[in-house]
């Protein structure tokens, strides 16, 4: 049985989401890609074409899982402060669809995706596109994070419900998520090959990435 995860790396110009399936042995790629808004709106205008946008996404994919990056506030304040906006504006779409939300700091993710939790994007980029068998590199890096995100809370799923004791904490142990991880590659290393981009109605797994700029009547695949 697939469990279907939206992962999203939260931000009002660029909000990154990328979606994968997990059953019980391997994570599959489902689709990947950025909403924006111009800084030239209103900060207001530009949430509700956010909440727009998350709430079609939703609709479309049906996640059972999300996870987002958690919002740290270090140097750069004002970019928290409209991403902790971003943020919280998932966890209210979420909860009107009874969908939980764990969050995930950029630490965990990079020692779950690579086992170095200061990997740069550069690592993690390249490990995500050969976990999930990318024929390239998922462009911008805001979508690369987001299935970073989601991968990372795909094998903590896995991981959670393998272990016997497994707990309720949204924290993860790394290094049983790095282990499982490895374990996938491990199995998919004969498989190693660059698959051929085909078109989306074949479940392609090129990486394809949807924009606020092409305004759409409505989400497809």
């Amino acid at each position: 049985m697939f469990v279907s995860v939206l992962g999203i790396d939260p931000g009002l110009t660029r909000c990154g989401y990328g979606v994968v399936k997990r059953d019980q042995r391997t994570v599959d790629f489902h689709s990947v890609g950025v909403f924006t808004t111009s800084p030239q709106e209103q900060i207001s205008q530009r949430l509700a074409e956010m909440h727009r946008d998350i709430t079609a996404l939703i609709k479309e994919v049906e996640p059972q899982e999300i996870a987002i990056e958690r919002v740290l506030f270090q140097a750069n304040v004002s970019t928290a402060m409209s991403v902790a906006q971003v943020s919280g504006l998932v966890h209210a779409i979420a909860a009107e669809f009874s969908i939980p939300v764990t969050e995930y700091s950029p630490t965990e993710v990079k020692n779950a995706i690579t086992g170095d939790g200061r990997a740069d994007k550069q690592a993690i980029q390249a490990m995500v596109t050969k976990l999930l068998g990318l024929s390239k590199v998922p462009q911008p890096a805001d979508a690369a994070d987001a299935l970073a995100i989601a991968m990372t809370h795909a094998f903590s799923l896995h991981s959670k419900k393998s272990s016997s004791d497994s707990s309720d904490s949204a924290i993860y142990n790394g290094g049983k998520l790095h282990n499982a991880i490895a374990d996938a590659i491990l199995r998919q290393g004969k498989k190693e090959q660059v698959r051929e981009p085909v078109e989306r109605e074949t479940h392609s797994r090129e990486p394809h990435r949807r924009e606020r700029t092409r305004r759409r009547s409505g989400l497809s695949r």
